[in-house]
């Protein structure tokens, strides 16, 4: 009886010894074992290949701990920043919002983008962890483009914020509503600056703890070695 062989990558059992590559990882089966290692293995890149173990269960409660405070705290400034936009549009002077970037709204459509990245992180967390869980790779992908995005809008926010405060200073028409508007305008640079550092903070969590919520990393993919 011949013994059981396996995937020197990934452990997993090689049923037809005359395969060529692993029909789970792709990788050449040229070196196979006879018992599967107990450490995670890799690739030829060096994209680790997870499995459910406890360990990889405590990492995945790590990481998706900090996710929800991340996410939280993306929900909570999401949502002032619409009701500061909102502020903004009811209590500025017609004239006032011809003025660009005044005009633009960007407070509530950016506070927008930043607060369904913090709902799809918040729903990530909601997931049953375990690496074999495509809805949680899925729903942590979404989260990080949405997080992407909202990076770059919210420093764009921030820079039309500031902007709009000056344009207000120098022009006599926010003399009637200057304090409501200045105020206004001060909570919108807040939120947008906040938003920038918690999304930007996002990012890095994805290279740090992303690969155990199915993140391969911030190098590139592997290419397969047929």
């Amino acid at each position: 009886m011949q013994s059981q062989s396996y995937c020197g990558f990934c452990n997993a059992p090689i049923s037809d010894p005359s395969l060529k590559v692993c029909s789970r990882c792709a990788q050449p089966v040229s070196q196979p074992v006879s018992q599967p290692t107990s450490q995670p293995c890799q690739r030829s890149c060096g994209t680790v290949i997870l499995e459910d173990t406890a360990e990889t269960k405590e990492k995945m409660d790590q990481a998706l701990s900090a996710l929800l405070k991340i996410a939280v705290v993306q929900m909570t400034i999401g949502s002032l920043s619409i009701v500061a936009g909102v502020l903004l549009l009811i209590f500025a002077a017609p004239n006032y919002l011809k003025k660009f970037p005044n005009s633009s709204g960007a407070p509530i459509w950016v506070g927008f983008n930043v607060l369904v990245a913090g709902v799809l992180g918040f729903l990530c967390t909601r997931a049953e962890r375990s690496v074999n869980n495509r809805k949680l790779r899925g729903r942590f992908h979404s989260w990080y483009i949405m997080t992407n995005i909202s990076t770059t809008f919210s420093a764009m926010s921030l820079a039309w914020a500031c902007w709009g405060m000056a344009v207000c200073l120098g022009d006599p028409i926010c003399n009637v509503l200057k304090k409501d508007l200045i105020g206004i305008q001060a909570v919108t640079i807040g939120t947008s600056l906040i938003m920038w550092i918690t999304c930007s903070a996002g990012l890095g969590f994805y290279c740090r703890l992303g690969r155990y919520l199915g993140a391969r990393g911030c190098r590139r993919s592997c290419s397969r070695d047929v």
